[in-house]
C-alpha cells in the first residue's frame, strides 16, 4: 500500500510538471506571436497619415513651378488597408494589398475623371508609379517608394 501511494505521488508530480512545462511553452509562443504582430503593426503604423509628393524619380516631371494646391498627395490608412489622395487634378483611392516592414503593394487605383482646367501633365504618371510600388523606405519625415527592380519612383514629405 505504501508503494502505491509513493508511485501515485510521483506520477502526479510528473503530470503537474508536464502540464506546467507545456502550458508555459505554448503561452510563450502565443505571447511571442502577439508581440511580433504588434511590432510589425507599429512599424507600418508610422506610414499612417498624409504625405505630399516632392519628387518624381523616373520621369521628366518637375514639381518646381507648380502651385502648392496642385501638389499630389497620398493618405495612407494602414488599419483599413486603404490609400487615397489627389493626383494634382482628380481624387483617387486604392487598397493596400501587401504591407509590412519593407513591402508596400497598392491595388489598381481608381480615380475621379473631372476635366482639369489647370495644366496638370503628371497625374497619370503619379497614379501609375503608385501602382508599380513594391517596397518603401522611411527616413525621418520622408517616404520613398520603389518598384520591383528597386528603382526609386516617388518621394514624399509627411504633412502635419
Amino acid at each position: 500500500m505504501h508503494k502505491i501511494i509513493i508511485t501515485t505521488k510521483v506520477l502526479l508530480a510528473l503530470l503537474i510538471c508536464q502540464c506546467y512545462v507545456s502550458g508555459c511553452s505554448s503561452s510563450k509562443k502565443d505571447i511571442s506571436n502577439e508581440y511580433n504582430t504588434i511590432l510589425n503593426a507599429s512599424n507600418t503604423k508610422v506610414l499612417n497619415g498624409k504625405w505630399r509628393l516632392v519628387k518624381f524619380y523616373v520621369s521628366d516631371v518637375s514639381l518646381k513651378n507648380i502651385s502648392q494646391e496642385l501638389y499630389p498627395t497620398l493618405m495612407i490608412q494602414t488599419e483599413e488597408k486603404k490609400i487615397s489622395g489627389r493626383d494634382g487634378c482628380n481624387t483617387f483611392y486604392g487598397e493596400l494589398l501587401e504591407l509590412n516592414d519593407h513591402s508596400l503593394v497598392i491595388s489598381k487605383i481608381a480615380h475621379s475623371k473631372i476635366a482639369c482646367k489647370r495644366n496638370v501633365t503628371y497625374d497619370n504618371a503619379y497614379r501609375t508609379f503608385l501602382s508599380q510600388t513594391r517596397t518603401y523606405e522611411l527616413t525621418d519625415k520622408r517616404l520613398i517608394l520603389f518598384d520591383n527592380d528597386g528603382s526609386k519612383l516617388l518621394e514624399f514629405l509627411r504633412q502635419e
